[in-house]
């Protein structure tokens, strides 16, 4: 009796012991993914933006940063064309550089599922209130604006903004992917 339960358990144990050696060694790592500009300028990665007449361009080229200069001496500027920009993502290889908002608003408008953000910001949020000159009440709003700021008030609305866009354009289905694209299995998933 006590042969026979150890000779089941050493065969359960060897199984799974061999079931997770053939599955680690077969199963391919998944890529790195990059985390900072640092990263990615070092990577194998083609960086591209859309040439719509920013001031990025050129102040990336002679930055004091070597990551930024890097990758300003590697941007490839393309035409104003939001499908070339994705096919070329889509085919692998490249980087899109822009500003957080604006590439979050593409990436909904034509409905990228495979794409993920650096957590690094190139450029923040650019916001602003015009006020004619020598404005009297200019002092009291900039002390208020800075407020919003400061408390995350103008990213928020940002975000409330895209949302609305995406609610705008039925993308509630798909979720582009932020962090994570390894998910759970579900009873979907065999259907």
């Amino acid at each position: 009796m006590m042969v026979g339960v150890w000779r089941l358990a050493a065969f359960v144990i060897s199984t799974v012991y061999t079931s997770n050696l053939v599955a680690y060694i077969t199963i391919p790592p998944s890529p790195v993914r990059l985390h900072t500009l640092n990263d990615l300028a070092a990577s194998k990665f083609q960086p591209m933006m859309l040439d719509y007449g920013s001031y990025l361009p050129e102040a990336m080229k002679t930055s004091e940063d070597s990551a930024l200069r890097t990758l300003g001496q590697k941007l490839e500027l393309l035409p104003y064309d939001e499908k070339l920009a994705f096919s070329k993502l889509e085919e692998g290889g490249y980087a899109m550089l822009e500003e957080a908002a604006y590439l979050h608003a593409l990436i909904v408008r034509n409905r990228v599922t495979n794409a993920y953000y650096l957590p690094e910001v190139l450029n923040p949020v650019q916001m602003g209130w015009y006020f004619p000159r020598h404005t009297p009440w200019k002092y009291k709003f900039d002390h208020y604006i800075s407020l919003f700021t400061e408390t995350g008030l103008t990213l928020y609305w940002n975000k409330e903004t895209v949302n609305e866009y995406e609610k705008g354009l039925n993308y509630t289905n798909e979720r582009v992917q932020e962090e994570n694209s390894l998910r759970p299995l579900s009873l979907q998933d065999f259907l």
